[in-house]
C-alpha cells in the first residue's frame, strides 16, 4: 500500500475531497492520491469510466492543475485540486511526461479503500508542455488565488459547471486504464468495543454509511454513543433510531439514509437523483420527530444488548438526517420549510446534511474553540438566514501551505 508524504497526508486528511499527485521512488515514479464519497469509489470499483484532467492556468506565473472526472450518473463528478506544494507539481508535471502512476482512493474518514496500477491516453492532442519544469511553476500561494485558480480551470473544462473564467487556461483530458487493482479493508471501532471491518466490495451502503458514522462519533462522544437503541412504548418494542448519542446538556438522534450504487444509478438523471434525496431526508425526518416524542415521554430506551440507556436529559434534542451526498437545487426549500415546522413544534433542532460534511463537522468540532452542538447551531441559523441547506462548514486552523 502507497503511504503518501507527512506533507501530503496533513493536506488530504484536511480536506473533504481531492486530488493530489506526487513524486517517489526518487522520482521514478508517480502516485495520484484521490478523496471522494463512498457512492463514487463503489461506482470506479463496479467499472464506471473515470478520467484525469491536467490543467495549466496563466495567472501571473503560470499554475498547474488536476482534476479526476468520475462517470458515477448521468452528469460526472468532477474532483479539481491546485498544488499547493512544490511535490504536488512534480508529480503533476511526471503524468504530463507519460510516466505510470499508482492510484490510491480514500473515502470520507480517511481510510484507504483500493490501490491500481494506471496508465493514461489522450484522444484528442498530446500536452505540448515540453518546455515545463518544475522550477517556473510555483504553488498557488493563498486561498483567494487557489480558489480563482480552479475557477478559471473548471471553467476550461465545461462553462457549464458555472465558474468564472479569471485567468486563461488550457488542458488535457485522459482517459485512465487501470490494472492491478487491490481493495483495502478498513478497520472501525464500534461503540460496543467491537471491531468491525469494511470493504467497498459490501452491497450495503446504507449499512456502511451507518455503521462509519457511528465510529466517527466514538471519537466525540466517547461512552455514551448507541448504534441501533430501542425503545419500548407499551408493550411495543422498536428501533429508536440509527444511533443515539448525548452529552449532560443534549441528545443527539441520527438517521442515516443512502442511495444504492449500481450500473442503473448511473443512467438515472441528477434530478431524479435530487428528489429520491429529498424524500430520503423527508423519511428521515419524519423517523427523528418521532424518535424525539419517545424521549420525551421517557419511554424505556434499551441498547442492542437489553441494557437500560438514561440519557441525562430528555428535554433537549437534536435530529439529524444524514443523507449520502447534497445536490443543491431549489427543491430544497420544501425540506427547509418542514425542518423549520418540525422545529417548533417539538421545541428540537432539526437538520439535513451529507455524509461527508457530517464527518469534517465532527472534525471541526474536535477543536478547542467550538464543540459539535455549537456547529450544528451556527448550520441551523445559516438554513433558516440564508433559505439554504448547502452549507459547508471551514475550519481555519487546517493548513494552507
Amino acid at each position: 500500500m502507497y503511504i503518501p508524504s507527512t506533507e501530503l497526508s496533513v493536506i488530504s486528511s484536511s480536506e473533504q475531497y481531492g486530488v493530489w499527485a506526487e513524486m517517489y521512488d526518487h522520482g521514478k515514479r508517480v502516485a495520484l492520491i484521490a478523496k471522494m464519497q463512498s457512492s463514487a469509489i463503489k461506482a470506479i470499483r463496479n467499472g464506471c469510466k473515470i478520467e484525469v484532467i491536467i490543467g495549466r492556468v496563466a495567472s501571473s506565473n503560470p499554475k498547474l492543475c488536476v482534476a479526476l472526472r468520475v462517470f458515477d450518473l448521468s452528469e460526472a463528478l468532477l474532483i479539481p485540486t491546485a498544488p499547493r506544494t512544490h511535490r504536488e507539481i512534480l508529480g503533476i508535471i511526471g503524468i504530463t511526461k507519460g510516466f505510470k502512476f499508482k492510484l490510491s482512493i480514500y473515502n470520507e474518514i480517511n481510510a484507504v479503500c483500493f490501490e491500481s496500477e494506471c496508465s493514461i491516453s489522450t484522444s484528442s492532442r498530446s500536452f505540448g508542455w515540453e518546455e515545463l519544469s518544475g522550477g517556473e511553476v510555483k504553488p498557488t500561494s493563498s486561498i483567494d488565488e487557489m480558489n480563482k485558480v480552479l475557477d478559471s480551470f473548471c471553467y476550461e473544462i465545461s462553462p457549464h459547471y458555472g465558474t468564472t473564467k479569471w485567468f486563461e487556461s488550457e488542458c488535457v483530458v485522459c482517459d485512465v486504464s487501470m490494472s492491478n487493482i487491490k481493495e483495502i479493508p478498513f478497520l472501525l471501532e464500534m461503540a460496543s468495543n467491537e471491531l468491525c471491518y469494511q470493504g467497498i466490495n459490501s452491497q450495503d451502503q446504507g449499512g456502511d454509511q451507518e455503521l462509519q458514522i457511528a465510529h466517527f462519533l466514538q471519537n466525540t462522544f466517547i461512552r455514551n454513543i448507541y448504534h441501533s437503541p430501542n425503545v419500548t412504548t407499551g408493550k411495543k418494542t422498536r428501533e429508536l433510531t440509527d444511533i443515539l448519542a448525548y452529552t449532560e446538556q443534549r441528545n443527539f438522534l441520527i438517521e442515516s439514509k443512502s442511495i444504492a450504487v449500481g450500473p442503473v444509478l448511473r443512467e438515472i438523471s441528477q434530478e431524479r437523483r435530487i428528489s429520491a434525496l429529498i424524500k430520503h431526508a423527508k423519511k428521515a425526518l419524519g423517523q427523528l420527530e418521532g424518535s424525539i416524542k419517545a424521549v420525551k415521554r421517557k419511554d424505556s430506551l434499551t441498547d442492542l444488548y437489553g441494557r437500560d440507556i438514561k440519557p441525562f436529559t430528555t428535554d433537549y434534542n437534536h435530529g439529524i438526517a444524514v443523507i449520502s451526498e447534497f445536490i443543491p437545487s431549489d427543491k430544497w426549500l420544501e425540506v427547509i420549510e418542514l425542518i423549520e415546522k418540525l422545529a417548533e413544534e417539538n421545541n428540537a433542532y432539526f437538520h439535513v446534511i451529507s455524509y461527508p460534511e457530517l464527518i469534517k463537522t465532527l472534525k471541526i468540532a474536535g477543536s478547542p474553540d467550538i464543540d459539535f452542538e455549537q456547529c450544528l447551531i451556527q448550520r441551523f441559523e445559516a438554513m433558516r438566514e440564508n433559505r439554504t441547506l448547502y452549507i459547508e462548514g471551514t475550519d481555519s486552523s487546517l493548513p494552507f501551505l
